[in-house]
């Protein structure tokens, strides 16, 4: 089963991966630490967010499997 891509304040969730925002969502692990305007275009940052991911965070990598049929 594959997982699923939700808007946190239209449907439930399993799991929060974002920035800490008002609403009580705290930031998650899984946060890109890049901000599209400030960091680049959206496609740059989402480059950037890979890179780091693969560079900088292994550890995340690894744990991908815990999100594996996760909304």
């Amino acid at each position: 089963m594959s997982g699923r891509v939700v808007h946190v304040k239209h449907e439930p969730y399993d799991v929060y991966i974002g920035r800490a925002a008002r609403g009580g969502y705290k930031k998650s692990i899984w946060h890109n630490p890049f901000k599209v305007g400030r960091d680049g275009m959206r496609q740059e940052v989402i480059a950037k967010y890979e890179r780091y991911l693969l560079e900088d965070r292994p550890d995340l990598v690894e744990r991908l499997p815990e999100l594996r049929g996760k909304i």
